[in-house]
């Protein structure tokens, strides 16, 4: 997420509701006025639960707010792909058959890239059967996803949930659950923050 992009949106569309400054918007929706300030001079990025809570007031389509694609009137996503399963305990993500695509219902604030998994393997970080959903561009991890629950993979293809904390050193990682040893200083592949979980 660009913070910078997404705050020029967040203020077309405090503009598009008739407010003049970022102050008015925010005294009006009750929100802190020095955090939405941030949020659109892009110096602090909101949290995905806030960017949907400011396109709901706004009357914009958050998957517009948050990505840019499409159009603020745009309409919302109701279902979303559905990949498979994951095996938290032995590292592995169960894909469905390629030839088939089903889906679940979308959660909120879903956009084009929102994907769902189901847990498996007795509650290391989540319990089994909650479906996480996550943005499939999976991207190279930043600093931004400290301490952050994540869907990643690492080099030999083990695909698994994880708190992502600092390592040792900048580009490496440790990865957390609430019962196995961390895994201390790892390359991740690709990460991808959880953004919504929905429990069994």
């Amino acid at each position: 997420m660009k913070a910078q992009a997404l705050g020029k949106r967040l203020r077309d569309a405090r503009l598009s509701r008739g407010f003049k400054s970022a102050a008015e918007a925010a005294r009006r929706f009750r929100w802190n006025i020095t955090s939405y300030q941030q949020a659109e001079n892009g110096t602090r990025p909101p949290t995905r639960d806030k960017i949907t809570e400011y396109a709901q007031k706004f009357q914009v389509s958050v998957s517009w707010l948050l990505t840019g694609d499409g159009t603020p009137e745009e309409t919302e996503f109701k279902t979303v792909p559905f990949l498979g399963h994951i095996d938290d305990k032995a590292g592995t993500l169960i894909e469905n058959d390629p030839g088939s695509r089903p889906e679940v219902t979308a959660p909120p604030g879903a956009t084009k890239y929102t994907v769902a998994i189901r847990a498996r393997g007795g509650g290391r970080v989540v319990n089994a059967g909650a479906l996480l959903y996550f943005e499939n561009r999976r991207r190279p991890p930043t600093d931004n996803l400290i301490n952050r629950l994540c869907v990643l993979a690492l080099p030999n293809n083990e695909v698994m949930v994880r708190r992502v904390e600092r390592g040792s050193r900048n580009g490496v990682y440790t990865l957390t659950n609430f019962v196995d040893p961390p895994l201390v200083d790892q390359q991740p592949v690709w990460v991808a923050e959880i953004v919504w979980i929905r429990q069994p």
